[in-house]
Parts: structure tokens; C-alpha cells; sequence
């Protein structure tokens, strides 16, 4: 606490960020626990949530009898994000704030979006001269298991991003991708894929680096 001569006592920057951090604890454990007591309450019938979902008040959720949006458990959606139904989002899935999704995206488990990332389904046949933009489109997108998006990435209709893949933040992804593939670029190409436990450096990598004990043997080979 900091004690002024001229007035009552004023705590210190410290104790404030502990206040606002345990503030903010105590609103997320009572956010969780009012979803788990009431899975479908707080957003409407439209929007189906399973256990242990958490998502920001300030996310926008445009929903429908026609076009359901489906939370599974585990869930998490941060702060800007603007969702449109029919959308489903699998066990685990991570969307990072100010994400946008339009209608027709399946996200399976455990995928993991990035900040400003945007799923576009719609878009426009090419029209007549004097209104280029078309009939409408609506091609669908799906994310599956364990894929990571990174930020600001755009995700055109109609493209399947394979499972375990990994999209580096700014692509545009305008073609499937395959699975365990690392994309990136405009637009976005398979730079490499990643083997089902991808290390810093591959074995065959390590092996061209010869180890301490090695170099000692090759600097003692050179003195006899």
C-alpha cells in the first residue's frame, strides 16, 4: 500500500494486477460453470454446447433452426470472433480473438486458428459487365483433426485442410491441403511434410552434426 499525508491509503500497481487478475478468474470459473449447468441457455436453441465450453461474451454467433452452430466439449472462443451457422466446431478446438467464419465450416477436434483468420464459403460467379459480382456461391470448408491455422489466414470455399496440416499465418488457401502438410504463401503451397513426430531438426539432419565426443575423437585421431 501506498500511504499519502493528504488522504486515505492507495494500493500499489502490484496489488492492483493481482485484484484484476483473480477478478478475472473468478468471472471466467463462473462462466464456466454457468455453461456447464446450462449448455444451450446462454446463446439460444440454435446453438448446441457440450461441457467445459468458453466462449467470450463479445463474440457474435449467427445462428438459426436452419443453420444450427455446434460447440462441442472443451471448446474455446476468444474475444472478436464472428461465427455463422450451420457451423461445427470439434472437441478442443481453439479459435484466437477476431476470427471469422462464414456459413457451411466443419473445424474437427483439436484445431487450433490463430488470430484474424477468416473461412470465406461465399463468394460470386463472375456476372455481366454491369455487376460483375454474380450469383451467389456457397462452397464449404473443412478443417480436420489436430490442423493448426496460424494468423491472418484466408481459407477460400471449398477447400479441406487435412488433418495435422499447418498453415503458415498470412496464406491464402485456395486448394485442399494435404494431410501433415505445412502450406504457405499467396497463394499458399506445400513447403514440406511434417512426419507424425516432427522434431527441430529430422534424424537425418542430426546425424550430418557430428557430437562432442566425435569432434574429440577426430582431434585426438590427429595428434598420433
Amino acid at each position: 500500500m501506498i500511504r499519502s499525508d493528504d488522504g486515505p491509503a492507495i494500493p500499489d500497481r502490484d496489488a492492483l494486477e493481482d485484484l484484476r487478475a483473480t477478478i478475472n478468474d473468478l468471472e471466467n470459473e463462473v462462466s464456466k460453470l454457468r455453461r456447464e449447468l446450462f449448455p444451450s441457455s446462454d446463446f439460444g436453441e440454435s446453438v448446441r454446447t457440450g461441457a467445459r465450453v468458453r466462449v467470450d461474451p463479445r463474440v457474435r454467433m449467427h445462428s438459426s433452426e436452419d443453420a444450427l452452430i455446434s460447440l462441442a466439449d472443451d471448446v474455446n472462443v476468444y474475444r472478436g470472433a464472428e461465427l455463422f451457422g450451420p457451423l461445427s466446431i470439434g472437441r478442443g478446438t481453439f479459435l484466437n480473438r477476431d476470427v471469422y467464419v462464414k456459413p457451411g465450416v466443419n473445424f474437427g477436434a483439436r484445431v487450433a486458428v490463430g488470430p484474424f483468420s477468416r473461412f470465406m464459403t461465399e463468394g460470386h460467379e463472375i456476372g455481366v459487365r454491369a455487376s460483375r459480382a454474380g450469383k451467389k456461391t456457397v462452397r464449404p470448408i473443412t478443417v480436420e483433426d489436430g490442423a493448426w491455422i496460424g494468423g491472418d489466414v484466408t481459407v477460400l470455399g471449398g477447400v479441406t485442410i487435412g488433418a495435422g496440416a499447418v498453415v503458415a499465418s498470412g496464406a491464402l488457401v485456395n486448394r485442399d491441403v494435404p494431410a501433415n502438410a505445412l502450406v504457405a504463401g499467396v497463394p499458399a503451397k506445400v513447403v514440406r511434410i511434417i512426419g507424425a513426430e516432427a522434431t527441430p531438426a529430422s534424424s537425418a539432419d542430426q546425424r550430418q552434426v557430428p557430437t562432442l565426443v566425435e569432434r574429440l575423437l577426430r582431434w585426438l585421431s590427429t595428434l598420433r
